[in-house]
């Protein structure tokens, strides 16, 4: 899809991140025309059915807007369903898991830091370009969350990395 057909489907509003529908087929009913479109699926990302196909509201944001796809967008405040353009940049693969969220499973609380039962101690690490990086062993947690947000500074980790929405 091209951003003039996008355009002359649906109206999008980089402020609120929504869209409405522009123009209407036999299927739908003439209300529904300037109502937001779109449901969220099962991972909370916003999908709107344009063209035949459901596709996700921040790669349409982001066609409206720029006019290209991006291969990767990053919702910097960890919500799937905010698409104000603000809330949305372009990334490679590498620093998209730069901003993550905190897993659902973590038991620590922070990313990249779990404790070592045969140790009795906790573990800092790090994943980069695919290889885990160990950031030490340490007797206190706190010492270990240090370590692991000295080296989120070196390597450029978007400052929502690991926040919990």
């Amino acid at each position: 899809m091209t951003q003039s057909e996008l355009k002359s489907k649906l109206h999008y509003n980089p402020k609120t991140g929504l869209f409405t529908r522009l123009e209407i087929n036999k299927y739908m009913p003439k209300r529904l025309i300037n109502k937001p479109v779109g449901s969220l699926n099962d991972k909370k990302y916003l999908l709107i059915r344009v063209g035949g196909k459901k596709q996700a509201a921040h790669r349409l944001a982001w066609l409206y807007v720029y006019g290209v796809e991006a291969n990767f967008i990053d919702h910097i405040n960890h919500n799937r369903s905010d698409n104000r353009i603000e809330n949305l940049r372009s990334v490679d693969r590498s620093t998209n898991a730069r901003n993550a969220n905190l897993r659902k499973d973590n038991k620590s609380g922070r990313v990249g830091i779990c404790f070592h039962e045969q140790l009795g101690k906790w573990h800092s690490q790090m994943t980069l370009k695919g290889k885990v990086l160990n950031l030490g062993f340490y007797d206190d947690f706190e010492d270990a969350v240090k370590a692991r947000e000295e080296a989120e500074l070196v390597n450029n980790f978007h400052e929502n990395h690991g926040n919990r929405i």
